[in-house]
């Protein structure tokens, strides 16, 4: 459980909803998320690595500004729900068990 809050609050969560606020169900949800979303960090970083080992200058320097580019600038909306999505979140919500 210590692994999960330290995690969780890494990933931008509130201590305070970790413990008293999310049921279990939803810090298993929020945990799967985490853990995708730490994959693609460690992928993109050695992405970058690899990019800053063996790229020339101008390489380097576009790469850069591609990610820059990336952060700074967001043209499309964000996902929405698939209508088959909605009673997976709202039971996620109000606590209840996971329905897949």
């Amino acid at each position: 459980m210590i692994n999960a809050v330290e995690i969780l609050v890494s990933r931008g969560h509130r201590i305070d909803d970790v413990l008293r606020r999310y049921t279990m169900n939803q810090v298993r949800a929020f945990i799967d998320a985490a853990a995708t979303n730490i994959k693609r960090d460690a992928a993109q970083f050695a992405i970058g690595m690899r990019n800053a080992r063996f790229a020339d200058e101008r390489s380097w320097k576009k790469f850069i500004d591609a990610l820059i580019a990336k952060v700074t600038t967001r043209k499309k909306k964000p996902d929405q729900l698939k209508p088959e999505q909605v009673p997976f979140v709202r039971n996620l919500l109000h606590g209840k068990k996971r329905v897949i």
